[in-house]
């Protein structure tokens, strides 16, 4: 071989070598510095929650969803309180200013004073309180008495508390927890039975496919891995619905974006559909041939801002707004015909003509449309009352043991009811047939003997 031939091939094969060596000395250092910044054993803090639905989904109107919560967090284990508070308007009345309020107080006529309202003033009547514990949730309401003492409850089938734990968002959104049932509404998938929410601290330990580039000031890390979630588990009895959702939950698939203040500002969860089924497979779909990176679909956008740094490097943001654009909710939409472009291949799909790999990739041959998408949450922590890697009491996350238990007494209740309704019913009956038979005998008395009123 020449000399000067054998030398470049060396040459390149030494240049390659030392990038790659650049290039895993700099993933290195940022997965480092992302586990500087989210490592977080324990958090708690008070944070007010705005959830927005997206209007075509509300019949084009969407009203904000305002709820103050406080939350502790502690190795897994939480505890998500809901405060209840009671909106009333307070009516002083003012000492007599002239003659004619004088006379009107002596001639007993309030209604003439001059009076002042004070509107907005809330009053707390309870908190509802969500405790997840060694992998098991459960749910309490507590009242308050009127000495001020609480009384919990337990509620059957709270759907309502569901749906505002599920949706309205809590601050292991910002610590680094994503996947695809983050934001479930039913309770059961608290007890993380099927796929559980991740941190992308562990995540980022799991091999898989990662890439780094940079953007602007933006240096951004991806990282996707199959995840060990058990998929045939559906809480819908739709078959097509549960096939799209289990494809969803295969993946745990994200973008990580680091500022030139090494604040971490984004974190998206996001599909690059090549690099999910391969390059070949969506070329075969989509009918034309591209890079790894397209096309993509978004399942949730986490943004970050106004951050507070602790002694340790770890840095919370105080402000976050989380835009979903694939969840549950969204996904039961498509199969009910919800307007995406091709109603077609949704039938198709339903019918089992294309696979639910197929339909993600048709749906997004040209990219995504991102005004279809769930919702937007906004996170505010109250910086008073944030701690961090503060040990929390174990006995925090465990649920207290019930006083009143509403599930037995709409049972009695309903027996009662139905008991009343039987005693007003039957006196009722009877009543009415005498009125009738006594018609009926006058009736016939009259018209067949001639006698009678």
């Amino acid at each position: 071989m020449n000399p000067y031939i054998f030398s470049l091939i060396y040459m390149i094969i030494f240049l390659q070598s030392v990038r790659d060596f650049i290039i895993e000395q700099d993933l290195v250092k940022i997965i480092d510095l992302i586990k500087t910044r989210l490592q977080i054993v324990s958090i708690e803090c008070n944070y007010k929650s705005t959830l927005f639905i997206n209007p075509e989904l509300c019949g084009g109107e969407s009203i904000p969803i305002e709820n103050q919560f406080k939350f502790k967090y502690q190795d897994g284990n939480f505890l998500l309180s809901k405060t209840n508070v009671k909106k009333k308007t307070r009516i002083i009345e003012n000492s007599p200013r002239n003659l004619l309020e004088i006379l009107s107080i002596k001639f007993n006529n309030p209604q003439k004073i001059s009076q002042s309202i004070s509107k907005g003033t809330e009053e707390i009547i309870g908190y509802t309180n969500l405790y997840f514990y060694k992998g098991k949730s459960a749910f309490r309401r507590f009242f308050f008495e009127e000495s001020g003492t609480p009384i919990t409850y337990l509620t059957i089938n709270d759907k309502e508390t569901q749906n505002e734990y599920g949706k309205s968002g809590d601050p292991r959104w910002i610590i680094g927890f994503i996947g695809f049932n983050l934001d479930s509404q039913d309770a059961e998938h608290y007890s993380f039975t099927s796929c559980p929410p991740r941190r992308i601290t562990e995540l980022l330990d799991i091999p898989g496919k990662t890439h780094i580039r940079k953007e602007g000031n933006y240096r951004i890390l991806f990282h996707c891995i199959e995840s060990s979630c058990n998929v045939s588990n559906c809480i819908y009895d739709n078959e097509s619905t549960c096939r799209l959702m289990e494809e969803y939950e295969k993946w745990f698939s994200f973008e990580i974006w680091i500022d030139d203040k090494d604040n971490i500002v984004k974190i998206v969860e996001i599909d690059y559909l090549p690099i999910i089924y391969g390059e070949n497979f969506v070329n075969k779909i989509c009918k034309f041939s591209n890079d790894s990176f397209f096309p993509f679909e978004k399942r949730r956008e986490f943004i970050f801002d106004d951050f507070f740094e602790s002694s340790s490097g770890v840095r919370v943001p105080l402000k976050s707004s989380i835009l979903t654009f694939r969840n549950e909710s969204i996904i039961a939409q498509f199969m009910h015909n919800f307007i995406i472009g091709n109603t077609n291949i949704i039938e198709d799909y339903k019918e089992k003509k294309i696979s639910a790999e197929e339909l993600r990739v048709s749906l997004n041959c040209y990219g995504p449309d991102e005004s279809l998408y769930f919702s937007t949450v906004l996170l505010e922590i109250d910086p008073d009352t944030l701690k961090i890697n503060e040990p929390i009491s174990e006995e925090t996350f465990i649920a207290p043991s019930v006083q009143i238990d509403h599930r037995k007494e709409l049972n009695e209740d309903k027996k009662i009811k139905e008991q009343k309704e039987a005693n007003y019913t039957m006196p009722l009956f009877f009543i009415i047939v005498f009125i009738i038979l006594t018609f009926l005998s006058i009736f016939i008395t009259r018209r067949y003997f001639n006698r009678g009123v």
